[in-house]
């Protein structure tokens, strides 16, 4: 660091917390102020890294809600399929229609799940 890239900063804390953080530096081999500044660091996040780690998760998440979507249409359409030929008394595969129900749900609550974690990560963002 150079000179002009330096600032000072006075920090007032109680003698037992400088205490325990002088223990924490000497355990870790360096300064109470590369303790310090070690800690913040890692306390404080780069936010123009989250922000574009989230913004990446919000479009995957988007795909994999789009896709789980039309999975969800199809699988709705299979079942009324087989309501309707259940109705009108036509032989319905017993194995299909159980498959047809597990899949419906599980299509549900992947649809669901993906739509819940995309409306937190633009509620983080401010969208």
């Amino acid at each position: 660091m150079t000179d002009d890239s330096r600032a000072t900063y006075t920090l007032r804390a109680s003698r037992s917390f400088l205490d325990r953080l002088k223990r924490a530096a000497d355990d870790a081999g360096h300064s109470m102020n590369a303790e310090i500044i070690n800690r913040l660091e890692n306390s404080l996040p780069a936010d123009s890294k989250l922000e574009a780690f989230l913004r990446d998760e919000a479009e995957e998440l988007w795909h994999l809600g789009r896709d789980a979507k039309q999975d969800y249409e199809r699988i709705t359409k299979d079942l009324e399929r087989q309501k309707n030929s259940l109705v009108s008394g036509e032989p319905v595969d017993g194995m299909l229609l159980g498959q047809l129900i597990v899949e419906h749900r599980w299509a549900a609550e992947r649809l669901s799940d993906y739509e819940r974690r995309l409306r937190r990560i633009k509620r983080v963002l401010g969208e």
